[in-house]
């Protein structure tokens, strides 16, 4: 997964320097457990990155407000959606709070400074996303060869 994420900031030209990332991710009732999320956004991190997460439901911060506070940074934010497929949440719901309906990327003006958003696209569209899962059979069937 590391690697994707890296790959998707690579395909939006985000730097560092330039760029602040959005992980969304859909949020759960039980929300005592973030350790995937926050090793996802620890990664990028160490990269350099500022990161924040945010969740479509359930779970605080919420993306309006995480949005809010990366927008204090005035570097452009980049917005990835840490679902498997496209479906209702990532093509209505989430683009609908971030104001981006029917596109991928807007300009705002935010204290007199052009800050771009950019929505990328599910991060389980991408297409190492198959190496992964060929990881993961693998793994399960010479865990059930041990048994």
């Amino acid at each position: 997964m590391r690697t994707i994420l890296v790959q998707i900031c690579d395909s939006h030209d985000a730097s560092p320097r330039n760029t602040s990332v959005l992980l969304i991710f859909h949020g759960k009732k039980d929300s005592s457990d973030i350790q995937y999320e926050e090793r996802d956004a620890e990664y990028l991190r160490e990269r350099g990155y500022e990161v924040s997460i945010a969740y479509e439901r359930h779970q605080m911060p919420d993306i309006k407000n995480a949005t809010e506070n990366l927008l204090k940074s005035g570097r452009d934010i980049l917005v990835i959606p840490m679902f498997v497929s496209p479906g209702r949440h990532t093509e209505e719901t989430i683009p609908r709070i971030l104001g981006l309906v029917g596109r991928k990327e807007k300009d705002m003006d935010v204290g007199g400074r052009t800050i771009r958003m950019m929505y990328a696209d599910e991060v389980g569209m991408h297409p190492d996303i198959t190496y992964i899962l060929k990881d993961r059979i693998s793994e399960a069937l010479q865990d059930s060869k041990k048994k």
